[in-house]
């Protein structure tokens, strides 16, 4: 099939991610490592530094002293996160590169899509009692990279998709196995393991549309799988689908948000949305 064939070739020739990314997961992996030397590494990385202080000063983690360096950003918010704010950065950065070839879907609403999946993500995580919310943040940015792949790669054969999409209420998924013979999760699986991501990303990009991992609850992919359900009805940005599919009622039951979660919560997660798109989104 041309397509499959033109989708595995664009994931081959598809940019490696830049050399921060992979500097800093060495750096970690280190138990020795220093934060000084962790700091050294972001901070050879001009373009992202100012965004990220940006964001660690933020209403997202709420400081009342402010962070004037990436030094302190690490001590604030700590390695983890920052490494996760650093490769959202840079993943949106390397798309961006290809905006010009999106015709199907607008750049900024598709990211305002994505952010606020990984903001309304990273909420329920705390919420539900999930340790690490960044990388639920992290997952919900990057949980469609694969459907952004076809609009970059397929423009005119992605038009077939839609047209099954609208006029025959097909999902995007479905009408996109139908003329490609694979859908956008799988794509966006394969690009992230040539990036090497790690498994649990992996994971949420390749399982978010069903909520489950071969059939198993696991949280972050169920965590993901509402967050985007939930930012195409509040239509914060979009990814394209004119309408928005049941979310897995064994996922529902499973999560057991507190009462009125939503609603409680619905005013900040907003504001943390705006936020969130005018830093990541903006220029420097």
């Amino acid at each position: 099939m041309k397509s499959l064939d033109t989708i595995i070739d664009s994931i081959r020739e598809f940019p490696t991610l830049p050399s921060i990314y992979l500097q800093l997961t060495e750096a970690m992996s280190n138990p020795d490592v220093n934060i000084n030397y962790i700091t050294k590494i972001i901070e050879n990385d001009t373009a992202s530094v100012s965004k990220l202080l940006k964001l660690a000063n933020s209403p997202i983690f709420g400081f009342r002293n402010r962070v004037s360096s990436v030094h302190q950003s690490i001590l604030y918010i700590g390695i983890e996160e920052v490494k996760n704010l650093l490769l959202s950065l840079k993943i949106i950065s390397v798309f961006q590169n290809h905006k010009e070839n999106i015709n199907l879907v607008s750049p900024v609403e598709f990211w305002e899509h994505s952010i606020a999946t990984g903001v309304i993500a990273r909420y329920m995580g705390s919420n539900i009692g999930i340790a690490n919310s960044g990388t639920l943040f992290l997952g919900g940015v990057l949980h469609n990279i694969g459907r952004l792949m076809f609009y970059i790669t397929l423009q005119n054969e992605y038009e077939k998709v839609i047209d099954l999409h609208i006029n025959e209420k097909y999902t995007l998924n479905d009408a996109e196995r139908k003329i490609f013979g694979i859908s956008s999760p799988i794509a966006g699986e394969m690009l992230a393991q040539k990036w090497k991501l790690p498994i649990q990303l992996i994971d949420i990009i390749k399982y978010h549309y069903h909520g489950t991992s071969n059939d198993k609850i696991n949280l972050n992919v169920s965590a993901v799988h509402i967050a985007d359900i939930v930012a195409l009805m509040l239509k914060f940005g979009s990814d394209g689908r004119k309408f928005v599919q049941q979310p897995n009622p064994l996922v529902w039951e499973q999560l057991q948000f507190t009462e009125n979660f939503f609603t409680t919560n619905l005013s900040k997660m907003s504001s943390e949305i705006t936020d969130n798109c005018s830093i990541i989104l903006g220029s420097d």
